[in-house]
């Protein structure tokens, strides 16, 4: 489902202008982004789809600001998907996010020669999964 880049250094680097901001805005983002996916969680077990929506949409923007495209997609996936109300769907896109996060982490943490780490929440309910890689 995923389209474009896992992650295009060399595009935030241009945007940036600093490796050191690209390297502060990449933690900042993953800071964030388990919170943002837990709270996604949460949201889809309260059967709150339009909730999730709104963190999609936050989510697209953030990752589309770190040329993070193949996260920005799947958020913008989870965006129209919310809009049908079908849970077990934003289930499965709520997994594929996780995995494009754990690229974007393993990808970051390559470019910028820097150990990045974040802690993952599952789908299961009230479960949190292993800080990813």
């Amino acid at each position: 489902m995923a389209g474009g880049a896992t992650f295009d250094a060399e595009k935030l680097l241009a945007w940036c202008g600093d490796k050191g901001f690209a390297v502060h805005l990449v933690e900042l983002f993953l800071n964030q982004i388990s919170t943002t996916l837990q709270s996604v969680l949460e949201r889809l077990d309260a059967g709150d789809t339009a909730g999730v929506g709104l963190l999609a949409h936050r989510l697209k923007g953030a990752a589309g600001q770190l040329s993070a495209d193949s996260i920005a997609t799947v958020a913008h996936a989870m965006m129209e998907s919310a809009c049908t109300g079908d849970v077990a769907h934003e289930r499965r896109l709520l997994e594929e996010l996780r995995a494009e996060v754990a690229s974007f982490v393993a990808a970051a943490s390559l470019a910028f020669n820097h150990s990045y780490k974040v802690p993952l929440p599952t789908t299961r309910r009230g479960a949190v999964a292993h800080t990813c890689c």
